[in-house]
């Protein structure tokens, strides 16, 4: 697991960089890079994708947000979407500005992720396993938050005393609600359980009538609780996991055009066509048809 550890001197966050970015060009990695600074990746409208260097590509819907830490290497999708990225230091370093990145050689591997990767955050002796990626739903909040940073950073940065505090608050604020959500939701225990499930699972054939309540009962469990440490575990909810676990194991029928749709819907648990396309657009960002390889 990547460790971060961070000295005990209090954190004075230091805006390096704050934009948003579009792309669309499916199909294309931005290539393999490592952080030398933090970033808030947050997802606005579309749908990438994330993947570290030893392990697949975790999908990133609008509303997914990603804590990347210093050191880790990865690499994301240029998809049709729309992200704002914020860099930024722990510790003020200065008038450092832009982001701080180093782009490495090879490619990250083209299949899915098992789950959501998790990074170990370590000061003073303590650590907390945190996920590289989190559903926030909504975007608009985060977008809002990071708007005034966007904005500093549009003008050149935040170089008075007055733009430093405020974009020193606003980075400290979202870091704690980040480490707060890391401790709060559900227990150490807990979420160990839920990881040594998935190992389990990736290693079995797919069983595409499993349910929440099912998990839950081989973690022994309650439902809420295991809801609760499944997004502590992985930053996804036991139903988005669900879903993908069933697309993913029809997706060979999905490009197959002699194959209906219907019927893969069928074979992948879901009696509604309508719905089921849905949920495939959700999970791999475009519908069912596109997805056929040509006749």
């Amino acid at each position: 697991m990547h460790t971060v550890s961070i000295p005990a001197d209090p954190p004075s966050p230091w805006l390096r960089l704050a934009h948003l970015a579009r792309y669309d060009a499916p199909g294309r990695a931005a290539g393999l890079r490592r952080l030398d600074d933090w970033e808030f990746f947050v997802v606005l409208a579309g749908t990438t994708w994330m993947a570290t260097a030893d392990g697949g590509r975790t999908a990133m819907p609008a509303g997914s947000v990603a804590l990347i830490p210093p050191g880790l290497v990865f690499d994301w999708g240029l998809e049709q979407h729309t992200h704002l990225a914020v860099h930024f230091d722990l510790h003020a370093t200065g008038d450092a500005t832009g982001a701080a990145i180093t782009y490495l050689p090879g490619a990250s591997e083209a299949g899915m992720a098992r789950g959501v990767p998790v990074w170990r955050l370590r000061s003073t002796g303590t650590a907390i396993d945190l996920p590289l990626l989190r559903s926030v739903g909504q975007a608009a909040a985060w977008r809002e938050r990071f708007a005034p940073l966007v904005r500093l950073w549009s003008r050149g940065g935040a170089h008075s005393v007055a733009d430093r505090l405020r974009a020193s608050g606003i980075l400290a604020t979202a870091l704690a609600d980040w480490l707060g959500a890391g401790r709060g939701n559900g227990s150490t225990q807990g979420a160990s359980r839920v990881r040594s499930l998935l190992d389990e699972l990736a290693t079995s054939p797919v069983d595409l009538h499993l349910g929440v309540a099912q998990l839950a009962q081989r973690c022994r469990m309650g439902e809420a609780a295991f809801r609760r440490a499944f997004r502590a575990a992985t930053g996804a909810s036991p139903r988005r996991w669900l879903e993908r676990r069933r697309v993913e194991a029809v997706l060979g029928m999905l490009a197959d055009p002699r194959v209906a749709v219907a019927h893969a819907a069928q074979v992948a648990g879901y009696d509604d066509p309508f719905h089921f396309a849905r949920v495939v657009r959700r999970i791999t960002g475009c519908a069912p048809s596109a997805l056929r390889r040509p006749a």
